[in-house]
Protein backbone atom coordinates (compact mmCIF):
# COMPACT_ATOMS: atom_id res chain seq x y z
CA UNK A 1 0.00 0.00 0.00
CA UNK A 2 1.10 3.26 -0.79
CA UNK A 3 1.60 5.91 1.72
CA UNK A 4 -0.56 8.86 1.62
CA UNK A 5 0.77 12.56 -0.06
CA UNK A 6 1.04 15.56 2.54
CA UNK A 7 -0.06 18.11 0.54
CA UNK A 8 1.33 21.12 2.98
CA UNK A 9 4.55 19.38 2.27
CA UNK A 10 4.42 18.36 -1.20
CA UNK A 11 2.63 21.40 -2.44
CA UNK A 12 2.56 23.90 0.05
CA UNK A 13 1.23 26.44 -2.26
CA UNK A 14 -1.68 24.68 -3.15
CA UNK A 15 -2.15 23.52 0.10
CA UNK A 16 -2.60 27.04 1.11
CA UNK A 17 -4.76 28.24 -1.67
CA UNK A 18 -7.28 25.23 -0.44
CA UNK A 19 -7.05 26.52 3.06
CA UNK A 20 -7.97 29.73 1.89
CA UNK A 21 -10.70 28.39 -0.23
CA UNK A 22 -12.40 26.78 3.11
CA UNK A 23 -11.55 29.97 4.58
CA UNK A 24 -13.84 31.88 2.18
CA UNK A 25 -16.31 29.09 2.24
CA UNK A 26 -16.34 29.34 6.06
CA UNK A 27 -16.86 33.05 5.89
CA UNK A 28 -19.97 33.08 3.74
CA UNK A 29 -21.61 30.43 5.45
CA UNK A 30 -21.45 32.27 8.90
CA UNK A 31 -22.45 36.01 7.33
CA UNK A 32 -25.45 34.15 5.58
CA UNK A 33 -26.26 33.11 8.92
CA UNK A 34 -25.60 29.40 8.71
CA UNK A 35 -25.06 27.11 12.05
CA UNK A 36 -22.01 26.19 12.52
CA UNK A 37 -22.43 21.97 12.66
CA UNK A 38 -24.93 22.73 9.23
CA UNK A 39 -21.83 24.54 7.93
CA UNK A 40 -19.16 21.48 8.51
CA UNK A 41 -21.99 19.19 7.03
CA UNK A 42 -22.13 21.06 3.80
CA UNK A 43 -18.50 21.08 3.76
CA UNK A 44 -18.37 17.19 4.24
CA UNK A 45 -20.87 16.70 1.56
CA UNK A 46 -18.73 18.68 -1.19
CA UNK A 47 -16.08 16.47 -0.14
CA UNK A 48 -18.06 13.59 -0.55
CA UNK A 49 -18.50 14.85 -3.99
CA UNK A 50 -14.99 15.75 -4.47
CA UNK A 51 -14.15 12.31 -3.44
CA UNK A 52 -11.47 13.67 -1.05
CA UNK A 53 -11.01 11.16 1.73
CA UNK A 54 -8.91 13.63 4.13
CA UNK A 55 -12.07 15.87 3.65
CA UNK A 56 -14.45 13.87 4.93
CA UNK A 57 -12.84 12.62 7.80
CA UNK A 58 -11.74 16.60 8.42
CA UNK A 59 -15.31 17.68 7.98
CA UNK A 60 -17.08 14.56 9.17
CA UNK A 61 -14.89 15.23 12.61
CA UNK A 62 -15.60 18.74 12.86
CA UNK A 63 -18.94 18.48 12.32
CA UNK A 64 -19.28 15.66 15.49
CA UNK A 65 -17.71 18.62 16.99
CA UNK A 66 -20.18 21.24 16.87
CA UNK A 67 -22.99 19.22 18.01
CA UNK A 68 -23.96 16.98 15.01
CA UNK A 69 -24.95 14.06 15.20
CA UNK A 70 -23.57 10.57 13.52
CA UNK A 71 -27.27 9.98 12.49
CA UNK A 72 -27.01 13.38 10.57
CA UNK A 73 -23.70 12.71 9.51
CA UNK A 74 -24.65 8.80 8.48
CA UNK A 75 -27.91 9.46 6.45
CA UNK A 76 -26.37 13.40 4.45
CA UNK A 77 -26.39 11.19 1.43
CA UNK A 78 -30.16 9.63 1.57
CA UNK A 79 -30.66 13.63 2.93
CA UNK A 80 -30.89 15.20 -0.09
CA UNK A 81 -34.61 13.89 -0.64
CA UNK A 82 -35.70 14.69 3.00
CA UNK A 83 -33.86 18.08 3.65
CA UNK A 84 -35.76 20.99 4.89
CA UNK A 85 -35.89 23.99 2.64
CA UNK A 86 -32.72 25.47 3.99
CA UNK A 87 -31.15 22.45 3.22
CA UNK A 88 -32.09 21.67 0.59
CA UNK A 89 -31.28 25.23 -0.87
CA UNK A 90 -27.74 24.63 0.55
CA UNK A 91 -27.44 21.30 -1.08
CA UNK A 92 -28.62 22.75 -4.74
CA UNK A 93 -25.89 25.63 -3.74
CA UNK A 94 -23.63 23.14 -3.57
CA UNK A 95 -24.36 21.44 -6.92
CA UNK A 96 -24.74 24.21 -8.98
CA UNK A 97 -20.56 25.42 -8.23
CA UNK A 98 -18.72 24.58 -11.13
Amino acid sequence: MSSRVNLGKALPDLYQAVVGLDRSATNALNAAGIASGFAHLIALRVSQLNQCAFCVRLHARDALATGETTDRIAMLRLGENRATSLARSALHWIWARP
